[in-house]
């Protein structure tokens, strides 16, 4: 709270209000960038556990096969479709 955020436009606006909420399952965005912009303001994909340049360079092999086959594979993996990424993988870098 007390933060102020700097949008594409310009616009600034500070954080008002936080709010924490508990969900079943595992939400976090990806993206190829490492980075989301929610009305207009940018924010980072990454956790704070660890430096978004260190997670950008361990998340690298994901990137590469999604742009390599189209697969997610850090999807398959937590949602538990492993053979079937396997298979996926396999098919399109055999083609």
């Amino acid at each position: 709270v007390g933060d102020e955020l700097v949008s594409a436009g310009a616009e600034s606006g500070k954080v008002v209000a936080i709010q924490r909420l508990t969900a079943t399952g595992v939400y976090n965005p990806m993206t190829l960038k490492g980075d989301v912009v929610v009305d207009g303001f940018a924010a980072s994909c990454y956790t704070e556990m660890a430096p978004p340049a260190v997670g950008h360079l361990l998340l690298a092999p994901v990137r590469m096969i999604y742009r390599l086959t189209g697969f997610n594979i850090l999807g398959a993996l937590l949602e538990g479709e492993t053979p079937k990424m396997f298979a996926y993988i396999s098919e399109k870098l055999l083609q």
